[in-house]
């Protein structure tokens, strides 16, 4: 599978991130932009666990940023997946992720997990985490 769909540009994400840590330190007066963006993300996925299908290709590389967080998202992952939607900055990783996920609630039904991923094939990839689906369907 050739990834090549939903990839932002290193620089402009660097770029946001550097402005949003800017913000959030002028406005709430946090330095912690990382700490801060993990628990707006667990809250939401508190809320709603299958939000999770939201980050699409990310998730994987959230998952990890909230596991190193002490989360307990549990281990599964996708590691080619992981390995191309994840940044080399655990915060530029969230931009990213929160990027796409304003994307995909603005042009997809909610809970959706299918993906083109592979601008060539246009084969769809599915998203599926068994750690948070189990846990979601414990919830109802």
């Amino acid at each position: 599978m050739d990834l090549t769909e939903y990839l932002f540009d290193p620089a402009e994400i660097a770029s946001r991130a550097a402005e949003m840590r800017a913000n959030l330190k002028a406005n709430r007066n946090l330095s912690d932009a990382l700490g801060f963006a993990v628990g707006v993300i667990w809250d939401r996925l508190g809320a709603d666990p299958l939000d999770y299908r939201a980050y699409g290709p990310y998730w994987w590389a959230v998952k990890e940023v909230l596991r190193r967080a002490g989360k307990p998202v549990g281990e599964t992952t996708d590691g080619l997946i992981l390995g191309r939607y994840r940044l080399s900055d655990d915060y530029e990783t969230l931009v990213a992720a929160e990027l796409f996920r304003d994307w995909y609630r603005e042009t997809q039904f909610q809970h959706a997990n299918q993906f083109v991923l592979d601008g060539h094939s246009g084969e769809f990839w599915t998203l599926y985490d068994e750690d948070v689906e189990l846990a979601a369907e414990m919830m109802r």
